[in-house]
């Protein structure tokens, strides 16, 4: 049984909501892990990729595939024609925020406007879900 990312996003603004910074923080974290994912997804079914080994890396399991699915939107266009050079810049840029917040709420102790910043992360999350079919 294949699991929808997406379920993460509606996880997310659930625990958004909610004001304990445990939710908040797991909040930031399901909002990004949601869009990477849908992202990658996106890339593989479209088999959308700069080479034969940004498609190795994508396909697989290495913390790389976080810096090379960001690349692969920013850069597809100037590679190959591919793609919306701005829709592909925008959700780059948003999945690369997201997980410097993702980074950050995870491995430090201390962390001010959860809030704010969950809800900023659950609105990059949803830009990269809603323009994913506008990038090809």
């Amino acid at each position: 049984m294949s699991f929808d990312w997406e379920d993460y996003y509606i996880l997310a603004c659930e625990l958004a909501s909610d004001k304990d910074s445990a939710k908040q923080r797991t909040s930031i974290n399901r909002s990004y892990y949601s869009a990477f994912c849908l992202a990658r997804e996106y890339l593989i079914e479209k088999k959308a990729y700069l080479d034969k080994n940004n498609k190795e890396i994508i396909n697989s399991e290495k913390p790389a595939v976080h810096y090379e699915v960001r690349k692969t939107f920013k850069e597809l266009y100037n590679t190959h024609r591919r793609g919306n050079p701005n829709i592909g810049i925008k959700i780059s840029k948003k999945l690369d925020r997201m997980r410097l917040k993702r980074n950050k709420v995870d491995y430090e102790k201390s962390f001010s406007n959860l809030d704010s910043e969950a809800n900023t992360c659950i609105k990059h999350s949803e830009f990269v879900i809603e323009n994913l079919n506008n990038f090809l």
